[in-house]
């Protein structure tokens, strides 16, 4: 019986993975596809070039579906992509096809622009948790406070951390968020109160 079971969890396990896996490889195929899509939009094609890119895409997409049903290799559904990379880079003139450079050029750039901002936000934020760690630490060891002015230090600098925190939230283009007094005082309040001991 223990073998029948240990036999369906690892079957059940099995079928999960292999679906994240291709939900995985669905949604960075319709990412790829968004930004090349989003490319085009940029470069004022003429109504011909997007019907035929239209088509292409179309038929590609056909192929790409064919060839997974039948179990064919990443490499060759990787051909089949560049294959109509460069039939719709055939259908572009010189211009668009700069212009298209310039695109996915200035798209990098900010690409590497936000992964820098996200780890220099991580060492803040990795800086200002061991900050407030030694500090509640320093208090905690701090044997001329009683412990109830403990605890209220402590909630004091967790409460303070919460607000830089919520001040220097910033949105998807690094900018920083406001954030008003009404939300500051909602999330200092939120603070979990401790039970005073009888």
């Amino acid at each position: 019986m223990k073998k029948i079971l240990l036999s369906v969890f690892i079957a059940a396990f099995a079928m999960t993975a292999a679906n994240a896996q291709e939900t995985t490889q669905k949604k960075e195929e319709k990412v790829v596809e968004g930004k090349q899509k989003s490319v085009l939009d940029k470069i004022n094609l003429t109504a011909e070039q997007k019907e035929k890119i239209k088509a292409l895409k179309e038929e590609n997409r056909k192929q790409i579906e064919q060839l997974k049903s039948e179990g064919a290799s990443e490499d060759k559904i990787k051909s089949v992509k560049q294959q109509q990379h460069d039939q719709i880079q055939s259908l572009l003139t010189d211009e668009q096809k700069a212009e298209m450079q310039k695109i996915k050029e200035a798209e990098k750039e900010e690409k590497v622009k936000e992964k820098a901002q996200a780890a220099d936000e991580k060492t803040k934020i990795k800086e200002e948790k061991q900050d407030i760690a030694s500090k509640i630490k320093a208090v905690q060891q701090d044997e001329t406070l009683t412990e109830e002015q403990k605890k209220e230090k402590t909630k004091a600098l967790l409460a303070s951390r919460k607000e830089n925190k919520a001040e220097n939230k910033t949105d998807d283009k690094g900018e920083k968020k406001a954030v008003s007094e009404e939300e500051l005082k909602k999330k200092s309040s939120a603070l979990p109160t401790e039970k005073k001991k009888n």
